[in-house]
């Protein structure tokens, strides 16, 4: 195809280059005739170098550097000084850079409004030949071979090549629309000290960013350069493109929020790619460091030539004007782009909108290969660079941004970017519609036929659609995980109908309720239901009750009640009186956690889980010693006979080995995950009462409401049902054959079952609860505690006067519900609160049986 669009090029267009300044620039360099001091002459012409270039040409032809170039700003005495010029000048060695990095200081001055006119000191710059040589400096200087560099992912798709050059590993940080994410550097950095792996650099594009076009905002960037400092990092910031902001001054260079900050800059972009010549801000003695490079002392310093013509086009301002030039140019080209794309990109594809730099960075939908639209030229008649090249992430053939591109607009005219994105939308729509099957299964399966239809009751229908995904599905794992996600929320839906219509009888006759329930039957019995499970459709979950439960009402007398009172008035009191200012609970928390954070335990990554099985093994003795004492054996709600050996109380042997097996399981799976998944950052600051009573209140809350769907499902489905019957073993008395509950069952759990509790808990623990902030690691701990405390109590068999269902009665359902849980197994699903339970009709039964039956029923 002719007149093909490149948008893959990142470099300024042919027509944008100033060859008139920089061919200025080397006439002002060379000028002839220009006189130099007579005591320089005295001191100069009498070298043998000057001699003999004297004799080999004339002094008419011979060219004569102007005087400003042999003078250097001396930032202690604040004049100038003559350089020699046998060996200072730009055709020579040495180091007279003292003059550019003052023009560079000036320069940056100028265009950064923040500065008030003033630059970065002199002495914080270091010349380089460019961004790629100053990456590959601070690679030789600043680390050793096998450290790790942190990148963002994605980046800029030349550095880690750079950074792999000189035998370093390169590790992905996530990124959002706001630059690299916070606690994902935490948790990388975590998990690599884990492994005992160093890292000695951060590589990131905090302005502009390369691909996306994205800024940092400054609070990230502060935070980044703390969290860096704090682990000894040293920070690398590409700030190429910091210049090339529209509209705006540019940010302040990230150089400037620490001493561990290095920021690259470079004359690429805003002057001449060919001149390579760039420059490093940073700290002395960061500069130091790297002025003991060889390469340094070979030459006296770097792009001799080429910084002397840079420093004149800065001496004279052009750079300037060209720079404002090429501002407004770009602006007007990225509108041009940016409009183009909102105006005729599909719905399901996005674009980033930046304000300064080279780039947009377009999201395609997911099964859209940008690999094969961005290299096939002679096909779509545009050339871009695909999103696979900027990701640092690799697993196998599922390349990370595998559905991005990268659009450069800098060398395209208006006319072109608009012809370009015509390109670009009709190989997108050619594209998807080479994927129909695709295309209709995401259909399907993101606007939910299945459970809109199951809500109207119209069952044929969903049985229909569950045929067509299937169909469509070809029965891939993850097509059948969706599959079952919908018959999940359909037999629920099921059998809430079946519970509540029943007694609407304002709202719906008796025969339409029945009407509306056999309606449901054909999904649960349909092919599609059966393929799912993969078992007989006609199971159900077998009962197993057979022991009387009841609340220990006669054994609470007086005293038991007045605790109850109490327990129920502590809360609100204390809160009550922290509002009076009669206690500074703000204070107490804070005194706390400055105790707990000197503990070397609390910085340990696996300190959580430590707490958890620690909590669990603490609550589960107190609650078996509580069971065994005399006047504590009426508040059991299993009425049993007298004690008997501990080695009797369960029905199978192996109960207790996998009670003993647990908590090394739990603390080495939490480890594992560690391994994936680092642990979050301990915070220094401390917590209000409000917060932690937030935190914790919202997180039992999660906890509770969360689950219950992961519960109900482990009961409805024979597959999950077979492994979390292990949790339904009860104890059985040796004389009577009383069941009951005990509270060592409480982590008699299988595998799969433990591991749902567990990921559970996690992804509460990192949910940000409180005004969007992560979950402070005093209350992290704190929720280990209380959680680990009320499973145990749900499971400890007791009607305490400080149980839970005794404080919050109605609201909580605690032990007396969950004995009933364990006992029948087709109610009370709940972990803490009832609220679900009750509106499903999930909740205990209204008339109990006062004897038990004379024998179990066995299991179909």
């Amino acid at each position: 195809m002719e007149d093909v669009i490149d948008f893959g090029n990142g470099q300024p267009a042919a027509e944008e280059l100033p060859n008139i300044i920089v061919r200025q620039a080397c006439q002002e360099l060379f000028a002839d005739n220009v006189e130099l001091p007579q005591d320089s002459k005295r001191r100069k012409l009498g070298s043998s170098s000057v001699a003999n270039a004297a004799s080999c040409s004339s002094s008419a032809s011979r060219p004569i550097l102007p005087i400003s170039f042999f003078w250097s700003f001396s930032p202690a005495g604040g004049v100038q000084t003559f350089f020699q010029v046998q060996s200072e000048g730009p055709l020579e060695y040495g180091d007279f850079t003292g003059n550019f990095r003052q023009q560079l200081s000036d320069f940056l001055g100028r265009q950064d409004e923040s500065r008030h006119g003033k630059g970065p000191d002199p002495a914080r710059i270091l010349l380089t030949a460019g961004v790629s040589q100053g990456l590959d400096m601070v690679s030789t200087m600043c680390a050793e071979k096998g450290d790790v560099v942190l990148v963002e992912n994605p980046t800029y798709f030349l550095a880690p090549a750079i950074f792999k050059n000189h035998g370093l590993q390169v590790v992905g940080v996530d990124s959002d629309g706001q630059g690299m994410v916070v606690q994902s550097l935490v948790n990388v950095l975590q998990q690599l000290t884990l492994s005992c792996r160093k890292v000695a650099m951060l590589y990131t594009i905090p302005v502009h960013h390369n691909p996306t076009g994205r800024s940092m905002p400054e609070e990230r960037r502060k935070a980044i350069v703390s969290v860096a400092k704090e682990h000894g990092i040293l920070i690398v910031a590409d700030e190429v493109y910091t210049l090339l902001t529209y509209g705006t001054s540019p940010p302040p260079s990230m150089a400037t929020l620490g001493e561990n900050v290095l920021s690259v800059g470079s004359f690429s972009k805003i002057l001449a790619p060919g001149l390579r010549v760039g420059w490093i801000e940073g700290s002395p003695e960061q500069l130091k460091r790297l002025s003991a490079w060889g390469v340094i002392d070979s030459g006296g310093h770097l792009s001799h030539f080429a910084s002397c013509v840079v420093a004149t086009t800065m001496m004279s301002r052009a750079l300037d004007t060209h720079l404002g030039h090429l501002r407004k140019v770009y602006q007007e080209r990225c509108k041009c782009l940016v409009d183009a794309l909102r105006d005729t990109l599909p719905e399901d594809c996005s674009a980033t909108s930046p304000e300064g730099g080279y780039f947009v960075w377009v999201e395609l939908p997911m099964h859209v290969d940008a690999e094969r639209l961005a290299s096939n030229p002679d096909t779509f008649g545009f050339v871009a660079k695909p999103g696979h090249l900027f990701t640092t992430v690799e697993d196998g053939d599922n390349k990370s941004n595998k559905n991005c591109i990268r659009l450069c607009f800098a060398r395209l005219r208006n006319e072109q970017l608009t012809e370009g994105v015509k390109r670009l939308v009709a190989a997108i729509k050619q594209a998807k519609s080479r994927n129909p099957v695709e295309n209709r299964v995401d259909k399907v399966l993101t606007h939910s036929e299945v459970e809109l239809c199951a809500r109207a009751q119209q069952a044929e229908v969903a049985t229909e659609l569950l045929a067509e995904v299937m169909s469509a599905c070809g029965g891939g794992w993850c097509q059948r995980c969706c599959m079952i996600t919908l018959i999940t929320v359909a037999t629920f839906l099921k059998e809430s109908v079946e519970r509540i219509m029943p007694a609407a009888a304002p709202s719906f006759s008796q025969q339409g309720a029945e009407a509306t329930k056999g309606r449901f039957s054909p999904i649960f019995h349909s092919a599609g239901f059966c393929w799912a499970m993969g078992l007989n459709p006609a199971w159900v979950p077998q009962k197993s009750w057979h022991s009387t439960i009841r609340l220990a009402d006669e054994a609470h007398g007086c005293w038991s009640k007045a605790v109850t009172r109490l327990c129920q008035a502590f809360v609100p009191t204390l809160g009550l009186l922290h509002g009076m200012g009669v206690v500074d609970m703000d204070s107490v928390v804070a005194s706390a956690w400055r105790e707990a954070y000197t503990w070397p335990a609390v910085h340990w990554a696996m300190i959580e889980a430590v707490v958890a099985a620690f909590a669990f093994f603490a609550w589960i003795s107190w609650f078996f010693i509580l069971n065994e004492i005399p006047w504590v054996k009426p508040f059991r709600m299993v009425v049993r006979a007298e004690s008997h050996p501990i080695n009797s109380h369960c029905v199978t042997s192996k109960t207790y080995s996998r009670v003993y097996a647990s908590l090394p399981i739990y603390v080495g799976g939490v480890w594992l995950l560690h391994c994936i998944k680092s642990a979050p950052n301990v915070q220094s600051d401390d917590p209000t009462a409000f917060r932690l009573f937030i935190e914790l209140g919202l997180g039992i809350v999660a906890y509770d409401f969360i689950f219950y769907w992961i519960h109900l499902a482990m009961h409805k489905f024979p597959n999950s049902w077979h492994k979390h019957e292990t949790h339904h073993e009860l104890k059985v008395h040796p004389v009577c054959g009383t069941s009951f509950l005990g509270v060592e069952l409480v982590v008699n759990q299988s595998m799969e079952d433990a591991f749902m509790q567990v990921m559970t808990n996690i992804l509460v623990q990192n949910l940000p609860l409180f005004r969007g902030l992560p979950k402070h690691k005093f209350s992290r701990l704190l929720h280990n505690i209380l959680v680990t405390y009320l499973l145990s109590e749900a499971h400890s068999g007791l009607d305490l006067p400080w149980s839970m269902h005794r404080i919050l009665p109605k609201i909580y359902g605690g032990a007396y519900r969950h004995e009933f849980h364990h006992q029948r197994r087709d109610c009370c699903f709940h972990q803490f609160f009832c609220y679900l339970d009750d509106f499903f009709g999930y909740g205990p039964p209204q008339a109990q049986s006062q004897s038990r039956p004379a024998k179990l029923e066995k299991h179909s």
